[in-house]
């Protein structure tokens, strides 16, 4: 997505959801594209980007000592964190 743009990504996903691969039944569409969504955007590993996904999709505050990878997350707004030090 950050490479060749959205329009990429969503047929790759398109690809992927019309073939033999299985994605994680715990991991939602909804949760997949936001953590693709975060991942792309910001400079934060593949868990910090699926846990920052599922805080967005339950509307949940994310607990976190992270500062470096979530504050820029935290000033463009895109949700609340409670900082742990």
């Amino acid at each position: 997505m950050r490479e060749k743009g959205a329009a990429f990504a969503d047929n790759i996903l398109k690809v992927v959801e019309n073939s033999d691969i299985h994605i994680f039944d715990i991991l939602t569409n909804e949760l997949f594209n936001c953590a693709s969504s975060f991942k792309a955007s910001y400079k934060v590993s593949l868990a910090d980007s699926i846990a920052l996904a599922q805080a967005t999709v339950e509307n949940a505050i994310l607990i976190t000592a992270d500062h470096h990878e979530m504050d820029e997350i935290e000033r463009d707004g895109k949700l609340n964190f409670l900082w742990v030090r």
